[in-house]
């Protein structure tokens, strides 16, 4: 193996020993001032160079479709996000309710398979007990909105 050869830095005139991977290019020693003089000097060769010149293109397309994507954004942020299936409050009276024959409504969960389908998901039931975990969850929503029948909302 060669030994390593002193070199000038570009910079600050120092002889300093190169690095054995970059010995047969490196220009600047390690000193801070003289890592950002080599960093400004590169920098100031691609820009002049045609693939500079190339990427200075690029970066205006970016920056106007950026500008559009966040107009877009700023105009959905915005919109007030809507439901799609209108599921209406239903009044339970007290008597149907404790005798279990109280079903939740079927339009909604009948338009919305996304509903079922998480029902079942997390339930892991299929189609046939699906009535039954619905009921519970209908009920347990209502206890914790506090508004089924017999629930007194403390404040």
């Amino acid at each position: 193996m060669k030994r390593p050869v002193p070199r000038k830095c570009l910079n600050c005139k120092q002889f300093f020993l190169p690095d054995y991977r970059n010995r047969w290019h490196q220009t600047y020693c390690t000193e801070k001032a003289c890592q950002r003089e080599s960093h400004r000097v590169a920098q100031a060769k691609l820009r002049a160079s045609a693939k500079g010149i190339m990427n200075a293109k690029d970066r205006a397309d970016e920056v106007e479709r950026v500008r559009q994507w966040r107009a877009r954004q700023k105009e959905l942020r915005g919109q007030k996000a809507v439901l799609r299936d209108d599921c209406r409050a239903e009044v339970i009276d007290m008597q149907n309710f404790i005798a279990g024959t109280v079903v939740l409504r079927d339009d909604c969960l009948e338009q919305n398979p996304l509903i079922i389908g998480l029902i079942s998901q997390v339930s892991g039931v299929l189609r046939d007990d699906i009535e039954l975990v619905v009921k519970k969850l209908h009920s347990r929503g209502q206890m914790i909105l506090g508004k089924g029948p017999g629930i007194v909302r403390q404040n």
